[in-house]
């Protein structure tokens, strides 16, 4: 296949995405410049674009300085993104370069977040709406607005690759089989992937069915998770709401 995806971790526990089509590269949130610099240069790559999923600094510091060293554009969803150039719309497609990305609005981490699919890899970057077995904190959006949000997340294809925004993989499975210790996809997954941060320091891609078997919050619909948490009748928001609220105080 000529197209890819190399994956960066950066800042500590981020993680930038570097797609790769013979020579053209676009990113998705650009944390740190240097490994995406010494990325570009040892592949001989140029930079058209990063897509970035959200305004927050850790996701955007290195944008104003990869411009200026590469003339990439910037593209996202809100105009507080750092030197943005193109603002997209929900449901817009951009084709950039011999890229084509689907955009989607996903509102709750922040008001303008967005995700970032990649129709040719089957590749969906979610940045800080859903990680891996976990979601991103309510920061100015409404527990009903991300869980409308992550409800989109889960009509993607089921073998679409998950590329998340941190690495709190661990630390988000633990919760999980704490609301849910019934679920046997939870021991099996924290198994898998503690082997591999051991060997590589870095996970991922998840595909969206894995999500879907042990996410908690992708799961508000689970007689198990209902029972933890005392809600056997509510509406799957409230359920939403309180794995929220107790992810926060985990």
């Amino acid at each position: 296949m000529e197209m890819e995806v190399v994956t960066l971790p950066v800042c500590g526990d981020n993680y930038s995405y570097c797609v790769i089509n013979k020579n053209d590269a676009v990113v998705i949130d650009a944390c740190d410049v240097r490994p995406i610099l010494n990325l570009l240069e040892k592949r001989c790559l140029s930079l058209l674009f990063i897509f970035t999923t959200h305004h927050h600094g850790d996701h955007t510091a290195g944008n104003s300085l990869l411009k200026q060293k590469t003339g990439c554009g910037i593209i996202g969803g809100d105009s507080r993104i750092v030197d943005i150039d193109r603002m997209v719309l929900h449901h817009e497609c951009v084709e950039a370069g011999p890229f084509t990305v689907e955009c989607t609005a996903t509102p709750g981490h922040t008001r303008g977040s967005f995700i970032y699919y990649f129709p040719a890899l089957a590749a969906l970057f979610t940045g800080d709406t859903l990680f891996y077995a976990g979601c991103g904190r309510l920061f100015e959006g409404t527990a009903g607005e991300l869980h409308n949000s992550l409800q989109t997340i889960s009509t993607f294809p089921p073998i679409t690759r998950i590329y998340s925004g941190h690495e709190y993989t661990l630390d988000n499975l633990k919760f999980a089989r704490s609301v849910e210790p019934d679920n046997p996809a939870i021991v099996e997954r924290t198994t898998t992937v503690g082997l591999q941060l051991h060997s590589t320091d870095v996970y991922g891609p998840a595909p969206l069915s894995e999500e879907l078997a042990t996410n908690p919050f992708l799961r508000t619909g689970s007689p198990s998770i209902r029972r933890t948490l005392g809600l056997p009748n509510a509406g799957d928001e409230m359920v939403f709401e309180e794995l929220r609220r107790r992810k926060d105080c985990f």
